[in-house]
């Protein structure tokens, strides 16, 4: 081949580069104001009214805080130095509540984050504290022994003590733990206790379960018995409703009043009905990241494609390929993910999707991942890992 012909192969080939780049390049929306912190931040914000509360600090020296931030994203307000490596916060009521590796409860007021009080415990916690009510949250004062304890004093109502560590815990209209089975020498054997959310009594007991957090929805809990088999009982009662025998799904997450069941290699979901019993399933082709239902469709995320199905009868909507997805969640009636084109990438993406079209209402560029956005009054507040925040415009219908 001759030189200029070889110099004319290579430009159209870098043409043609060019021109595919040019069609799948997306800008990136312009945010109202952004800000850069000195620090990482570790958890999701929570927005209450102008402000926003979000764990921060540098795990390297162990040293974390609780921040308030205004409306253009200005310090406002820290606690003093948190000594250990602290659970997400939970706001209950007017308080924000965190637990930490140093086996202490805290509850900070909101706005200001002055303490109101703090609590110590026996034990180091395996599981984060529990909002009970607007008023109560659950912790564990050792393994064994739950206490509920008023948000406003910090004095504990009651505690319950039960024989073996607890693994986990869920409140709705009962409190169910779930813990070894004290009866069985079986270390993977499990049991959930039901406990009274006013007295701490001990309601009812169930054995032969496999180590799955509980469920709510209505009045039902569900479970997963020994051999995997998916459990619905009543939680007032502790009596079983429904038994399924299928052993190839575990029960995951409860969308209202739909149920989702996963296969073991997380890529065969089911979505049944727990009014119709009605249900269908969906095969995927990298495994299942999450589900999330608005109005009567729901979204699925595998690690590759973003799906939205109607929820009652599996009926395809749309689809979208984003390669490496990593998070999804609500925002203000429509969809936010995160994704990267391939896994080491050094862009991380955020999309605001209106859940009926699938069009993307804004897209945000970080370097490290991105948590959950929290909507305020002018904007949606995003915040990524890195330390640095920024406020999106409010785009899209109003539906949205």
């Amino acid at each position: 081949m001759k030189k200029g012909h070889i110099i004319s192969a290579v430009a159209v080939f870098l043409i043609a580069i060019g021109v595919y780049y040019f069609q799948n390049f997306e800008a990136e929306t312009p945010p109202l104001w952004q800000k850069s912190y000195d620090f990482k931040i570790y958890s999701d914000p929570i927005v209450v009214g102008d402000k926003s509360y979000f764990v921060g600090g540098d795990k390297g020296v162990n040293k974390h805080f609780i921040f308030e931030t205004d409306s253009s994203g200005e310090i406002t307000a820290q606690t003093p130095e948190l000594p250990a490596t602290p659970f997400h916060p939970e706001l209950i009521g007017k308080h924000l509540v965190v637990a930490d590796a140093g086996r202490m409860t805290r509850a900070f007021a909101v706005p200001g984050l002055s303490i109101i009080w703090e609590q110590g415990s026996e034990q180091f916690f395996k599981i984060k504290p529990v909002k009970l009510d607007e008023n109560r949250v659950l912790v564990t004062g050792n393994h064994k022994t739950l206490f509920c304890i008023n948000v406003s004093t910090g004095d504990p109502e009651w505690d319950c003590a039960l024989e073996t560590p607890i693994v986990s815990c869920g409140a709705d209209k009962y409190i169910i733990c779930l813990h070894q089975d004290p009866a069985s020498s079986e270390e993977d054997s499990y049991c959930a206790t039901a406990i009274n959310p006013e007295t701490g009594a001990i309601a009812w007991r169930i054995t032969e379960l496999e180590n799955t957090p509980p469920l709510f929805a209505e009045n039902i809990c569900v479970l997963s018995s020994k051999g995997n088999h998916t459990i619905i009982l009543e939680q007032r009662s502790g009596n079983i409703m429904l038994k399924n025998w299928d052993n190839r799904f575990k029960p995951i997450k409860i969308l209202e009043t739909y149920l989702l069941t996963l296969s073991k290699d997380k890529t065969n979901l089911m979505i049944s009905s727990l009014e119709s019993g009605n249900s269908w399933d969906i095969n995927l082709q990298t495994p299942f990241q999450e589900a999330i239902k608005i109005k009567d469709t729901i979204f699925i995320a595998d690690k590759k494609t973003l799906f939205a199905s109607n929820i009652a009868n599996g009926h395809k909507k749309w689809r979208m390929n984003l390669q490496d997805i990593y998070t999804l969640s609500h925002l203000r009636g429509g969809l936010f993910v995160t994704y990267k084109e391939y896994f080491t990438s050094r862009t991380t993406y955020g999309k605001f999707i209106n859940p009926e079209s699938s069009e993307v209402l804004w897209t945000a560029f970080g370097e490290q991942l991105f948590m959950r956005p929290s909507p305020m009054k002018n904007g949606d507040y995003l915040a990524s890992y890195n330390g640095k925040v920024r406020l999106m415009p409010l785009v899209g219908p109003k539906t949205i």
